[in-house]
């Protein structure tokens, strides 16, 4: 017999939004546009040939930032999920199972700062795009030292938006580096990967409390990694 402490999950699922595929492109938004525009502001005092140059920045990022981050946000719509349930965690759109795991076939868990969910993953089209543009607008605007500042300026903005989504989300107390929730499957039932990032300090606590009664596993002692694909235990 069930202790009464203890939540059925089959009856009443966890539920923890996908951030990634939707949200994540939104929150860049909010750092790259206030960078182009202070950029802009700070450096009209240096000439026409430096105004010249951000503008035609302008004229390659807007446009495309503002379609990538409309195309993002119809994913969004999509209702992308984990569901997390007495005998299976799964990844959710609508109602279409994109990747389920059965408890009985997870291997391991991790936390990791990697937001990496398969080791064949692959960036569709548009991201590549976005990507690649971004890198190189400095070079495309015809400027090799400000290309290298475009690239270190593209890292920050990956590494700041984690910590935007969390304060926003949750408040100071979600932020975390090792934010991200790994469970592996066992190679020979395939050797997916599901990777899921806790925006939250309560859905970490629900995380913790789910796994310590389904995979009697405290997620508070468990390894933590940079990479997804790290060999450690």
């Amino acid at each position: 017999m069930k202790s009464k402490n203890l939540r059925d999950y089959d009856k009443e699922p966890l539920i923890i939004k996908d951030y990634v595929t939707g949200e994540y492109a939104v929150y860049s938004m909010f750092i790259v546009f206030p960078l182009l525009f202070l950029t802009l502001i700070f450096t009209t005092h240096t000439g026409a040939q430096e105004i010249e140059f951000y503008i035609r920045v302008f004229i390659i990022l807007i446009p495309l930032s503002l379609f990538y981050l409309y195309k993002n946000k119809q994913t969004d719509k999509e209702n992308k999920r984990f569901e997390f349930t007495n005998n299976s965690i799964t990844l959710l759109s609508d109602k279409k199972i994109i990747k389920k795991l059965n408890i009985s076939d997870i291997s391991s868990i991790k936390m990791s700062s990697d937001i990496r969910w398969d080791r064949s993953q692959n960036i569709d089209k548009l991201n590549f795009a976005f990507v690649a543009i971004w890198l190189f607008a400095g070079f495309l605007a015809g400027e090799l030292e400000k290309g290298l500042i475009f690239v270190i300026g593209f890292i920050l903005v990956i590494v700041s938006i984690k910590f935007i989504l969390h304060i926003h989300k949750g408040g100071f107390n979600s932020l975390r580096f090792f934010d991200q929730f790994v469970i592996y499957e066992n190679d020979f039932k395939g050797g997916r990967i599901m990777n899921i990032l806790i925006a939250t300090e309560q859905e970490y606590k629900t995380i913790r409390a789910y796994c310590i009664q389904i995979l009697k596993k405290d997620i508070n002692n468990i390894p933590c990694v940079y990479s997804v694909f790290s060999k450690k235990n």
